[in-house]
């Protein structure tokens, strides 16, 4: 459990139980899409301990290999193309 998880359990917030769960469980996305997208979320803003987290649970939901690692470079682009930018701002002034 996160630092920030024991903070809210001790204000009376469960907050695996009353946001995860709910979001992650129900709606119009099925789970397994929902899955793809919180690794695809974690590796576009390059936060390592929750892509190490969310392909733990999408590995014991029983999520094929293949479209982890496809989640995952789909986000890369995200991060290629918002990088690259400056790439083309350093071009365009020499």
């Amino acid at each position: 459990m996160s630092k920030v998880n024991e903070v809210l359990k001790e204000k009376g917030i469960d907050f695996e139980e009353e946001v995860v769960e709910k979001l992650m469980d129900g709606g119009a996305l099925d789970p397994e899409t929902k899955r793809l997208m919180t690794i695809a979320c974690a590796t576009a803003v390059d936060c390592k301990e929750c892509v190490n987290h969310h392909t733990k649970l999408a590995k014991k939901e029983g999520i094929e290999e293949e479209k982890i690692e496809e989640a995952m470079l789909v986000a890369s682009l995200v991060g290629f193309g918002s990088r690259s930018k400056h790439l083309a701002q350093y071009k365009n002034k020499n």
